[in-house]
C-alpha cells in the first residue's frame, strides 16, 4: 500500500527567511537604542558596576562624574549592531581604572556594560521584530 502526502511548507520557508531578514533585525537594533541608552544611564545613577557597587571616591566630585559621563554616551545603530560609546577622553580610566593627571590613581567605575535585564529587553526586541516578519 502507497502512501502520499502533500505538505505546504510556505510558511516555514517565510519564516526561515524572516530569521535572516536584514530589515527585520535593522528595526529590532534601531529600537534598541533608547532602552540601551536608558541601561547605560542606570549605572551610573545607581553607582554600580557588573561586579556590583563602584570603590568610593576620594574627593566629592562625584556629582561630576555622574553629569559628564552618563550624558556623553552616543547610541547608534546599524543594520547589523547596536553601539554605545562615550565621548569622553578620560571615561576608559573610569571604565577600566587608571592613573589619571598628576599620577592619581582612580580605581575602575565601569559605566558601560549591558545589565542581565537590558539582555532580556534586547532577545524580546529582536524576537519581535523577527517574528512581525514571520
Amino acid at each position: 500500500m502507497e502512501v502520499a502526502a502533500a505538505v505546504d511548507l510556505r510558511d516555514v520557508e517565510k519564516g526561515i527567511d524572516a530569521l535572516t531578514n536584514p530589515r527585520a533585525i535593522a528595526k529590532g537594533l534601531r529600537d534598541l537604542k533608547k532602552p540601551l541608552r536608558v541601561d547605560q544611564r542606570d549605572h551610573a545613577k545607581k553607582a554600580e558596576g557588573p561586579e556590583g557597587r563602584w570603590p568610593k571616591r576620594a574627593t566629592k566630585s562625584r556629582k561630576r562624574l555622574l553629569g559628564r559621563l552618563p550624558g556623553a554616551v552616543k547610541v547608534t545603530s546599524t543594520g547589523n549592531s547596536v553601539s554605545a560609546v562615550s565621548s569622553v577622553k578620560w571615561s576608559a580610566v573610569h571604565q577600566e581604572g587608571g592613573v589619571a593627571g598628576r599620577g592619581t590613581k582612580i580605581p575602575a567605575r565601569p559605566f558601560l556594560w549591558v545589565s542581565d535585564a537590558l539582555h532580556t529587553q534586547a532577545a524580546a526586541l529582536l524576537r519581535d521584530a523577527v517574528a512581525g516578519e514571520w
